[in-house]
């Protein structure tokens, strides 16, 4: 089976998450999107409580028909992508997993923590934000397949700029599932003033 395993913050799930999933679904034939929500990512410092995030991922990947995956959120050290896909090869053994990024992640690939471990572990589905950001991705994307091998699809649709931190201040609610709005609203999430 094809996993496709997009983590994150999620401080929310957006529809910039949803088009990114069901675009690499459509572009390598994936058999199950999973959505995998970070407890303490290394590159982020301040955010909404974990549990909070969680329970929108879970809502989020309900409404889509996606699973949610546990494992970063239950690690209470940082979170670093070569750990979680040791893990997630011993939950699915017999399957092959696609991490699913975003172009500055694909830009910043080689900053990664063993990130020369992990070129060559997993495949790699990358979606960009602009059709500049595109043309340096698919340059990068190159590099790294001449280089090391590596199986890396870089997704063909832009998506609309989507800002968590727009969505936070209140600004870029329609751009929010319907059952994490909900979430926001009951547990009074991201306070407007």
């Amino acid at each position: 089976m094809k996993i496709g395993i997009l983590g994150g913050t999620f401080d929310p799930p957006h529809m910039g998450h949803i088009k990114l999933a069901l675009a690499a679904i459509g572009r390598c034939g994936l058999d199950k999107l999973v959505l995998m929500p970070a407890a303490n990512p290394p590159h982020k410092k301040s955010m909404t409580n974990p549990l909070h995030r969680r329970n929108m991922a879970a809502l989020a990947a309900e409404e889509y028909g996606f699973e949610l995956c546990e494992i970063e959120y239950a690690r209470k050290t940082p979170s670093y992508t070569i750990d979680t896909l040791k893990e997630l090869e011993k939950l699915y053994p017999d399957d092959k997993l696609y991490f699913i990024i975003g172009g500055d992640s694909m830009l910043d690939f080689e900053k990664w923590h063993e990130w020369n471990k992990l070129i060559t572990r997993c495949a790699f589905i990358v979606g960009s934000r602009s059709v500049a950001q595109k043309e340096q991705v698919e340059k990068a994307v190159k590099d790294k397949i001449e280089r090391f091998g590596a199986e890396i699809y870089v997704l063909d649709f832009l998506p609309e700029e989507v800002s968590s931190t727009e969505i936070r201040n209140g600004e870029a609610e329609e751009e929010v599932p319907e059952k994490v709005m909900e979430y926001i609203e009951k547990n009074n999430l991201y306070k407007r003033f």
